[in-house]
């Protein structure tokens, strides 16, 4: 069946006038990203006045600690300290620290402990106490450029090897030049490579590993099917193409660090993600500790079909 309509910055086929979901999220982004200085001003002053409300009432951070320290029951909990999460300053740690010490009753119906829900706020803690940061307080966008326009950032490159489980092309889902200038927030000092099967990346038991070294090598580590040895691969040619072939290329500017979290259209490199449900921050294999969220990849937005979450990178624990 045809559909009626065509989003008119796109031309994907709709059964209604006007854009795409896809194209509205993008022109709404935009608009935020282009208001002038005294409109910025201006919602500057409407926060401080909401902010200056709450003072009035009750400090937020410990308001929140309070009722943590007061619940009875496991749903209320959990909410309470994903919110902390987010407020996420030494006197958050400290309490989910002591939560994570010494359980109250409540945790027996909770899946993970306190240290896994200050994940939420990009950051957690060991046994011992330290802190450990998740992710970068910078983030830049992948944007649409133009054919042969250079990007020390591309989005999938074709590789002559072949994955073990399909057969299919594998494909250096990611390669990034941390040298480039805007880059420099990574602290990575060469160029980073990750590889995957992109027919095989979501049938995984975990995640799909690499070791990389900074002159662009990578080395792909044992996977382990969720299934049978052998598969089909469910790339088609043409999927492959629009992969290797795609147009983004990185920013110029960074955007918010929450630019790319709750959208399943964007491409960006530091910053919050997309999570599908909980945050899900990756342990390393090799020193048991969790891994730096680096980048987000969307499936949609390099195929231009399925949705959903192509590949969260991240990087070896510093």
């Amino acid at each position: 069946m045809s559909l009626k309509y065509t989003c008119p910055s796109c031309g994907t086929p709709l059964g209604y006038e006007g854009l795409c979901w896809k194209c509205k999220c993008e022109q709404e982004r935009q608009a935020a990203l282009a208001w002038m200085p005294e409109q910025i001003v201006e919602k500057q002053r409407n926060l401080i006045q909401n902010i200056q409300r709450l003072a009035d009432t009750a400090d937020v951070r410990d308001g929140l600690i309070h009722a943590l320290l007061s619940a009875e029951y496991s749903s209320a909990a959990s909410n309470l300290m994903s919110c902390l999460a987010m407020q996420g300053d030494d006197k958050a740690m400290e309490t989910l620290l002591e939560l994570e010490r010494n359980p109250r009753p409540w945790r027996k119906g909770l899946y993970v402990d306190p240290s896994s829900y200050a994940q939420i706020g990009g950051w957690t803690f060991d046994k011992e106490g330290q802190r450990i940061r998740l992710g970068f307080d910078t983030c830049y966008p992948m944007v649409k450029g133009t054919t042969g326009e250079k990007s020390p950032v591309r989005i999938g490159r074709a590789r002559e090897d072949t994955c073990p489980h399909c057969g299919g092309r594998m494909v250096d889902i990611l390669v990034l030049d941390g040298r480039d200038e805007r880059l420099r927030f990574l602290g990575l000092d060469g160029v980073l490579t990750a590889t995957c099967c992109p027919s095989c990346v979501g049938f995984l038991k975990g995640p799909a590993f690499n070791r990389f070294t900074l002159d662009g090598g990578v080395e792909v580590l044992p996977e382990l099917f969720d299934g049978a040895e052998k598969t089909d691969c469910y790339v088609s040619p043409e999927d492959y193409k629009a992969l290797t072939e795609n147009p983004f290329v990185l920013g110029e500017a960074p955007v918010p660090l929450f630019y790319g979290a709750a959208c399943q259209d964007v491409n960006t490199i530091g910053g919050f993600a997309n999570w599908v449900q909980d945050a899900e921050y990756t342990i390393c294999p090799h020193c048991g500790k969790p891994m730096k969220y680096l980048a987000q990849i969307q499936w949609d937005t390099v195929f231009d079909c399925a949705e959903g979450t192509l590949g969260q990178t991240k990087l070896w624990p510093t």
